[in-house]
Formats: structure tokens, C-alpha cells, sequence
């Protein structure tokens, strides 16, 4: 499952505790952007 937070200050980004369900953060990492994480395949992932 892929999930987004959105937030509107820094001090909120900071301050987020995910849940202990969430795995991995991928937002800096190009294969879950745009149609790019479409393409990708498992075996990729």
C-alpha cells in the first residue's frame, strides 16, 4: 500500500509520526513518482 501526507508547514512535516504499518519513506526516491511507479515492476521495487 502507498500512502501520502500532505502538510502545511514545515513544523507539521517534522512533527509526523507514521504509523508503524508504513515500511519505508519514498519520497525522495525517483521509482514512486508519476508515471514512473506505473511502469514499475515488483521485482523492481
Amino acid at each position: 500500500m502507498l500512502a501520502k501526507a500532505e502538510f502545511s508547514t514545515d513544523e507539521e512535516a517534522q512533527s509526523f509520526v507514521p504509523p508503524a504499518e508504513c515500511v519505508a519513506e519514498v519520497t525522495d526516491d525517483a521509482r514512486f513518482t508519476g508515471g514512473r511507479l506505473v511502469q514499475t515492476s515488483r521485482h523492481e521495487l
